[in-house]
């Protein structure tokens, strides 16, 4: 309940932000930040834990500032896209092999 509560919140953020200018690169690490933050924080005990040392909020902001007065993470956010997709389809494809070789070796152990 709290996590997708906070997760909604901090996206909010993250759109009033790139539409109040920031770029596309410094959105989509904001919302790296969130969903990393949305998904450890919501395992059970290990995500009270993480939650306490890990602050999105706070790395984003930080991002921001250092998006406006350093003027570092402009431009485009193409290469951390295309990275992201890549590690996901990889990632896929390994499950989809795992599950692969379960089935074989399940129906092996079972016939």
């Amino acid at each position: 309940g709290g996590q997708i509560a906070t997760f909604i919140v901090s996206l909010v953020l993250v759109s009033v932000m790139y539409r109040n200018g920031a770029s596309s690169k410094v959105a989509v690490k904001m919302i790296l930040n969130v969903t990393w933050d949305a998904l450890i924080g919501s395992i059970p005990l290990f995500g009270n834990i993480f939650d306490f040392f890990n602050k999105a909020n706070e790395k984003n902001i930080t991002l921001l500032k250092e998006h406006y007065y350093d003027h570092k993470h402009q431009g485009s956010a193409r290469n951390i896209l295309i990275t992201i997709a890549i590690i996901l389809f990889i990632f896929i494809v390994l499950f989809i092999y795992a599950m692969y070789a379960l089935t074989i070796w399940l129906f092996e152990l079972i016939f």
